[in-house]
């Protein structure tokens, strides 16, 4: 579940009812791993001033804000709602209609989806990857405090690793039943494009295979 705050607001009254409320009983003892707190339009806190546009990032003024903010925001949900949350600032971008003079590329999404991803369940995170962004500004700027892409694809391919470990096991021992030895070497092969394959169909479909 992810939370979307306004990084400049200090209202979270509202958000504490809903993650006390909903959210953690919802989750039970997973809470705290499928829970996570973004701050949007990080680009206007402190009014906007400072930001930089052509860098498209915080300068070191609104940067000290936002990580102040994401620890102030953690603290008081933790308080408030025994949630140990890490809050993510970002910024969705924007573009004003017919002025491309005007526009706001995003900011920190690479590190937000990475956060996301991980948090997912391993058989379900591949029908994320079916539907990101193709626009390739989306995911350009960042905080740089990790390779926030790498990651991400890594966790992927994790996931997948498990389909593709699960269909040579399953291929394996059915090569072996019929073939011995030789069917067994077979079916790893076999047994591995399969789960790959049906890893990837499976969680676009929402189910296991």
């Amino acid at each position: 579940m992810l939370v979307v705050l306004d990084a400049s607001s200090k209202d979270l009254g509202t958000t504490f009812d809903l993650i006390n409320n909903v959210l953690i009983p919802s989750m039970e003892d997973d809470a705290s791993k499928r829970i996570l707190i973004a701050l949007n339009q990080s680009d206007i806190a402190m009014k906007g001033a400072h930001w930089d546009k052509k860098k498209n990032e915080p300068d070191e003024v609104l940067q000290n804000f936002l990580e102040k903010k994401a620890a102030s925001v953690g603290r008081r949900i933790y308080e408030a709602t025994g949630l140990k949350a890490d809050p993510i600032y970002f910024c969705s971008g924007y573009m004003e209609e017919g002025d491309t003079a005007d526009m706001r590329k995003p900011y920190n999404l690479t590190k937000l989806l990475y956060y996301i991803v991980k948090a997912v369940p391993k058989d379900k995170r591949l029908v994320l990857f079916d539907n990101l962004s193709e626009e390739e500004e989306n995911w350009l700027y960042d905080d740089g405090k990790d390779d926030y892409r790498k990651l991400t694809i890594e966790t992927f391919f994790d996931s997948l690793g498990n389909s593709i470990i699960d269909g040579m096991e399953s291929g394996a021992d059915l090569g072996q039943d019929l073939l011995g030895i030789p069917g067994m070497i077979a079916g790893v092969i076999a047994g591995g494009t399969i789960g790959a394959v049906r890893g990837v169909v499976g969680t676009l479909l929402g189910e296991r295979y």
